[in-house]
């Protein structure tokens, strides 16, 4: 039970013999006064992602304190002991660094709390643990608010008599019972409250405007990528950012170039990057999957709807996929080749963003698009730049079977693909006339 009453208001009157509650007693080793100051970035960054970091000081003796019970590889409560350097410990450190991102960690408010703990005893024994706590919040260098609050723990199966002495009795002082205690971020107030990006994803509505839909798309990346992150699964992070970069592909006629092509370089740079430079790198991606969270960069048109946005899109880029793959023949260069498959390519990361958008009908189009790619990857040469220095005779000589080999085998692959193409087009088209038939 709990209750909040005037800072002033004198003790409460909660002895009763009448109702079994025949004295209080105090316990002075569970009172005590602590000051604990609350670490953060100045736009309270780890604060609004659930996430409490504090230096507490009591009698004399200074602890660090951590708490996130939302996020795995974080604690959800634990006190640490201040070893000489005075510095959190480095595996903690490392995990705030990605909610922090590059903003320095400093002194953020102050909580001064004031408690005295006693407890209800009946002629059996204990029956209620009483906390009787005076809390101030000190933030700029002046008090946002001071309150007092009293908690009271139930040690036996309370009867209905007892409950409602209680309440009558707090009543008496002014108290207003409470259905919980405030949090430390409602105490401390804006920026604390704030809303943060590193909320749960919500999920795919196919009724969203581009512009929530894209938000919502990194959203589920920002989040996956935090938890592989805070729980050391390299491998889920590796896979994560392949994911990232196919959906800026498929995205990437409706997004900022620049912005896109910045984050590209990151995504590319991560996984092959040495440790010292990895970090820099990953909070930089990190950075901006929060920016296109909270104002993803897609120009005008982001208050349209994104079915109907992004299936233009698609379906402009099938076009020129059709176009090329049309063009196609045995005599064919191989930079022609080359460009269907980019388009070939482009258009699968286009229509993987757009499935949660139109679902069965995408599908179907996306298997018979995978054996388009799967045709035209095996019609592309191979490079040719060939070292046959220090070869012997007979290396060289298998080299050139492999060679000739792997060039027949082209050859064969585009037969078969020219040969095929014409009973995909309709396939494809049946697809396309029921996503359109949706948008109406």
């Amino acid at each position: 039970m709990w209750f909040r009453l005037p800072v002033d208001a004198g003790p409460p009157p909660l002895v009763s013999e009448a109702v079994g509650i025949e004295r209080i007693v105090a316990h002075p080793s569970a009172s005590y006064e602590m000051v604990v100051t609350v670490l953060d970035s100045e736009e309270g960054r780890l604060l609004r992602a659930d996430v409490v970091v504090a230096h507490r000081s009591r009698d004399g003796e200074g602890e660090w304190y951590v708490s996130s019970p939302t996020w795995p590889g974080l604690p959800d409560e634990v006190s640490y002991e201040l070893d000489s350097s005075g510095e959190l410990p480095p595996h903690i450190r490392r995990r705030l660094n990605l909610f922090l991102r590059q903003a320095p960690i400093a002194p953020f408010a102050t909580m001064e709390l004031e408690r005295r703990a006693f407890t209800l005893r009946g002629p059996d024994g204990d029956l209620v643990d009483v906390c009787d706590d005076v809390v101030t919040i000190i933030r700029d260098g002046q008090v946002r608010s001071r309150s007092r609050e009293i908690t009271m723990e139930p040690r036996v199966k309370l009867d209905g008599q007892q409950r409602e002495f209680i309440h009558s009795a707090m009543a008496a002082i002014d108290a207003v019972p409470l259905d919980r205690l405030p949090t430390l971020q409602e105490r401390i107030g804006a920026p604390a409250t704030g809303l943060t990006s590193f909320r749960p994803p919500l999920g795919i509505d196919k009724r969203m405007s581009l512009e929530e839909f894209v938000s919502e798309i990194f959203l589920m990346h920002l989040h996956s990528l935090m938890l592989s992150e805070l729980e050391g699964t390299t491998a889920v992070t590796r896979e994560e950012l392949s994911l990232i970069f196919r959906d800026l592909r498929g995205l990437s006629p409706v997004l900022e170039p620049s912005w896109r092509e910045a984050l590209e370089v990151d995504l590319k740079a991560l996984p092959c990057a040495v440790e010292e430079d990895r970090e820099p790198i990953l909070l930089r991606v990190i950075d901006a999957l929060v920016s296109a969270v909270r104002a993803p960069k897609v120009g005008d048109v982001g208050a349209e709807p994104a079915r109907k946005v992004l299936f233009a899109r698609t379906e402009q880029a099938l076009l020129i996929l059709f176009d090329r793959c049309r063009g196609l023949g045995k005599s064919s260069s191989d930079e022609a080749w080359a460009a269907a498959l980019r388009s070939a390519e482009q258009l699968d990361a286009a229509s993987a963003i757009l499935e949660p958008l139109f679902e069965k009908p995408l599908r179907k189009a996306r298997r018979e698009l995978e054996t388009v790619l799967d045709g035209l990857r095996m019609s592309v040469r191979p490079p040719v730049d060939i070292e046959v220095v220090g070869l012997s005779p007979a290396e060289a000589f298998q080299l050139g079977r492999d060679v000739e080999h792997a060039q027949w085998s082209v050859d064969r692959a585009r037969r078969l693909f020219i040969e095929s193409w014409p009973e995909r087009v309709p396939k494809v088209r049946k697809a396309l006339v029921k996503m359109r038939k949706k948008l109406q």
